[in-house]
């Protein structure tokens, strides 16, 4: 049984998302939660409230993976327009 509720190609609530994520990583069972806490804010800084859940295999398959949402419009999250001034993803690149 998986740790999370999502499912392919459904749409959630950005803050359901990294509650969820959050929930997991302070479970005790993540390993490098530091790492694991960059990518679920990555996710939070998104601007959209809403994403779709668009997992890959493996490590694309994982809710904390920023590569596994997409835009309601199906596009990745993974730009810096796309992003809230609160990221420090792409500053100073």
């Amino acid at each position: 049984m998986s740790w999370h509720p999502f499912k392919k190609g459904e749409i959630y609530d950005k803050s359901y998302i990294v509650e969820i994520c959050f929930r997991y990583i302070d479970s005790g069972k993540v390993a490098d939660t530091d790492e694991k806490r960059r990518y679920v804010n990555e996710i939070e800084s998104f601007l959209s409230s809403q994403l779709r859940f668009a997992p890959t295999t493996s490590w694309g398959a994982s809710p904390m993976n920023p590569d596994a949402w997409e835009t309601l419009e199906g596009e990745s999250i993974r730009s810096d327009e796309k992003l809230s001034s609160k990221s420090t993803r792409f500053r100073n690149s």
